[in-house]
């Protein structure tokens, strides 16, 4: 149950924000052996000149610097293995999605505790 959650500044046009998205989830979901049901993402863009890396502002997401910022949510409980499988997914998937130089994603893995969630009428537990 991975909710991944990206901030980016507004993509070049030949960037299809979509596909981009959808792929992410695939990706993620064939790498972890995840249903792809169960990987949910969300991406909101920042107003152009909103996002600073030091004193240089964007307008758009340059291939080397501004980072997309995510964060993921999961349960806890993964094996250090399966956490980084996951970043390696979600970043490579993004550099390439968004012709970003290699590594150009800054993500936070944020785990959730069973018994903390609400979803669907009820408290999830981790199974």
């Amino acid at each position: 149950m991975p909710i991944i959650q990206i901030q980016s500044l507004p993509q070049k046009p030949s960037i299809i924000r979509d596909n981009a998205i959808r792929k992410l989830c695939t990706e993620v979901s064939k790498q972890c052996g995840i249903p792809e049901k169960n990987v949910w993402a969300t991406w909101e863009i920042m107003e152009p000149r909103n996002y600073t890396e030091g004193d240089q502002l964007a307008d758009e997401q340059p291939e080397q610097t501004h980072p997309p910022i995510v964060n993921v949510i999961v349960f806890e409980g993964a094996t250090q293995e399966k956490i980084e499988k996951m970043l390696k997914s979600i970043a490579d998937t993004l550099c390439k999605e968004l012709k970003l130089a290699e590594g150009n994603v800054f993500i936070r893995y944020t785990q959730v505790k069973s018994g903390m969630i609400y979803s669907g009428g009820e408290i999830v537990y981790k199974q």
